[in-house]
């Protein structure tokens, strides 16, 4: 498999950090196109493009939950490793990491998922914040991590941790272990995430930036469906054949994102915009299916209004039910108007008195 290529020259863009909530342009487009271009040339799916070899690219990928009523309560932090670092949340953080070098002899196969074998899965927890359990918005499951055992840190080591980490990605597993030297060996960083920026601004509260970060991707963006609603993590998951369990634990959430991010490269290299047609397709079934939701709810909400009217005697005549009459006034009960039939009586008069005379 080729060799990947450096930003010296050709530089995979940091991509702005887009409110989903705005218009965005072609020129936005254009840019996750030209990332997915760069990251199948790291991961050696293509051949580089007149550009100058990197053989370190390391994919790091960072998760982090906050505690929902808190969200400076950071209770996880997931991270995987694999040539690549995933993302962190903030009740913990998940990192999981990916080293380009070790796939250049793996066969990727259609979906990418022998790749997934070589990344590296963290999850830490700070002592201080385990009570906090999320349930309301979203449901917290911290002690369910489904690749290894979670790692208990004091809140003020988890910046220490995480800069051990990013000095050498693939020793991951030793970035607790504080009596283990681990030396700076620089790696060539790209940043992945889902939402990154969510991400990233907790980060910002465990007091710790990111070093050697040479690009950032955001999943997100790299299978958007539209500019307005980018696809959800399970989402994204299920349109890639990635069978996900126990999301919304960082440490999961960590390695399904740097997952869904080998899934996008190879799949697209496979059969490219099929991802794209598969969430567009679920999304026209999730909108039908609102829809129908939405005129059920309309039809019960009718014929609760029409009980109530009932029962409270206010009703409007139907078939089959005589209204009640109001007695009639003797023009009414003719079926003539009150001035037409005061006409008549004075042209009878008036010929009355002719014939008199």
């Amino acid at each position: 498999m080729d060799g990947k290529f450096t930003t010296a020259e050709t530089p995979l863009q940091v991509q702005p950090q887009t409110d989903w909530n705005e218009e965005v342009d072609d020129a936005d487009d254009s840019m996750a196109h030209q990332e997915l271009s760069q990251l199948q040339q790291f991961l050696g799916l293509v051949a580089p493009k007149n550009v100058k070899l990197v053989e370190d690219v390391v994919f790091v990928c960072i998760d982090c939950e906050a505690f929902e009523f808190d969200q400076n309560k950071i209770t996880e932090i997931g991270m995987s490793q694999a040539s690549f670092i995933m993302m962190t949340k903030a009740d913990s953080t998940g990192i999981s990491v990916l080293d380009s070098r070790l796939v250049k002899d793996v066969d990727p196969g259609e979906d990418g998922q022998p790749w997934f074998d070589l990344m590296q899965h963290l999850h830490l927890r700070p002592i201080e914040n385990m009570q906090y359990l999320n349930r309301r918005y979203v449901k917290g499951c911290p002690d369910r991590f489904n690749f290894g055992k979670s790692a208990f840190i004091p809140l003020e080591d988890a910046g220490r941790v995480m800069d051990r980490v990013f000095s050498d990605p693939s020793r991951i597993h030793e970035a607790c272990d504080f009596d283990t030297e681990l030396s700076d060996v620089a790696p060539f960083i790209v940043l992945i995430g889902h939402d990154l920026k969510n991400d990233t601004d907790y980060l910002k509260k465990l007091d710790f930036t990111p070093k050697h970060v040479e690009g950032k991707i955001d999943t997100q963006r790299l299978a958007r469906i539209s500019k307005k609603q980018p696809p959800g993590l399970k989402k994204l998951l299920t349109a890639l054949s990635i069978d996900a369990k126990n999301l919304h634990n960082a440490g999961n959430d960590a390695a399904y994102t740097l997952q869904a991010l080998i899934g996008v490269a190879v799949q697209e290299h496979h059969h490219p915009g099929e991802i794209v047609r598969k969430l567009k397709a679920e999304k026209e079934i999730l909108d039908a299916a609102k829809l129908v939701k939405k005129a059920k709810a309309a039809e019960l909400a009718q014929a609760q209004r029409e009980r109530k009217n009932q029962s409270t005697g206010n009703v409007h005549p139907v078939a089959g039910v005589q209204a009640e009459v109001s007695p009639m006034t003797g023009n009414q009960a003719t079926g003539q108007p009150e001035a037409s039939r005061r006409g008549h009586k004075s042209r009878v008069r008036h010929e009355r008195q002719e014939k008199d005379q």
